[in-house]
């Protein structure tokens, strides 16, 4: 599993940026479990670049999103 992170200018903006983070066994996993996660497909994140992507090492755990959005 992997560790997808998107943050900084672009992601998920008000005034200030927000942040998303995900683990899924790759990019368009990731993608689908964001869209359920914020119950739409958003165009406000770079969808195909997150910023950072980590190789956690493991195969079995729930794949899983957290999204913030920035602020005022």
């Amino acid at each position: 599993m992997k560790l997808f992170i998107w943050h900084g200018d672009g992601v998920l903006e008000d005034w200030y940026s927000g942040q998303i983070t995900c683990i899924a066994k790759d990019l368009p996993t990731a993608l689908q479990i964001i869209d359920e996660e914020m119950g739409y497909e958003s165009d406000s994140f770079p969808r195909e670049e997150p910023t950072e992507v980590i190789d956690l090492g493991i195969e079995e755990t729930q794949p899983r999103a957290w999204v913030t959005w920035g602020g005022s």
